[in-house]
């Protein structure tokens, strides 16, 4: 029986490729399968999966090598090669723990639809910071309980990686990867949670994201960029508005505007270019009222901070 597939798309990742299916063999046993996809990698990324491949034939592995499609088709490729009961989605730049496959076994007794795990930034100068952070391990049958938890403690993402999956639930929840350059994930993560009716949280530190100065999440963006993520936004919450609490659709809605917030402040150049934007500038006028929304409850929590410092 196939328990688990590890899917990782993969591209131009020669500089940690092989230290990540190293790790991951340390910990392979018979129910569980490595779906790797290059997805048209120009460096050394399809000679290295190559040789692990042929140096391992004991390991259960699919490998496509096709031309560059993107996250969003490479992904849903590998969840076409999939033969494990549930999947997880690992990127090829990161790590998961050493025990990350017997947590998950134990863990899958249970036979949740979702598995949700803590998770840690590392940095180039080997900074650490939690991405995601469960204090308590329980189950969950609510899945708005989750959606709120988390953005309440403004630990929400969308990423793939957050989480482990039942394959049939995919299908159940009607959960797809859109066609966009980023944040693709969006829609395919809130269909999923959605559509869950048992969620595992588990608070072992399970995976560690790997952010470098080149990597896209520190790269300096574009105004297509922020309007793809606007779009990407707007698309999820016409979709999720009937499947979540009001209280988490204005919570989200909160995320979604502070997020672009931060983009802008963090990329100085973007901010002129953005008022001067005209779909941009829709976006801030149409979205004003959330904005006000947002900073109001920042300046609430500044002064209620303010205050008990003082007292």
């Amino acid at each position: 029986m196939m328990l688990l597939s590890i899917i990782i798309p993969c591209y131009n990742c020669e500089s940690n490729i092989e230290k990540l299916l190293l790790s991951i063999k340390e910990q392979l046993n018979e129910t569980v399968q490595l779906v790797l996809i290059n997805d048209g990698s120009w460096d050394a990324t399809h000679d290295i999966i190559t040789k692990f491949t042929s140096d391992n034939p004991s390991i259960k592995i699919k490998y496509i090598n096709s031309i560059n499609q993107g996250a969003a088709k490479a992904r849903s490729t590998g969840l076409n090669y999939a033969e494990g009961d549930y999947v997880f989605f690992c990127d090829s730049d990161d790590m998961i723990s050493a025990n990350f496959i017997s947590v998950f076994t134990e863990l899958s007794n249970d036979k949740p639809d979702m598995i949700y795990f803590c998770s840690t930034v590392l940095d180039s100068q080997g900074n650490r910071f939690k991405k995601v952070h469960f204090p308590l391990a329980y189950i969950e049958s609510n899945s708005n309980e989750v959606f709120n938890y988390l953005l309440k403690k403004g630990l929400w993402t969308a990423a793939v990686w957050t989480y482990i999956f039942r394959k049939d639930l995919v299908l159940k929840s009607g959960a797809i990867f859109t066609d966009r350059k980023v944040h693709e994930d969006h829609l395919f993560t809130l269909r999923l949670l959605a559509g869950s009716e048992k969620i595992s949280i588990c608070n072992s530190e399970l995976y560690f994201q790997n952010v470098t100065s080149g990597s896209l999440t520190k790269s300096p963006k574009k105004i297509d960029y922020l309007t793809e993520r606007y779009k990407s936004y707007k698309e999820a919450r016409e979709d999720i508005i009937y499947k979540f609490s009001q209280e988490s659709i204005v919570l989200y809605d909160r995320w979604s505007m502070s997020s672009l917030l931060q983009i802008l402040t963090e990329n100085k150049k973007m901010v002129f270019q953005g008022i001067m934007h005209t779909a941009i500038y829709r976006v801030l006028w149409k979205e004003k009222l959330v904005i006000l929304d947002f900073v109001k409850s920042k300046v609430k929590k500044k002064i209620t901070r303010s205050k008990s410092l003082s007292q």
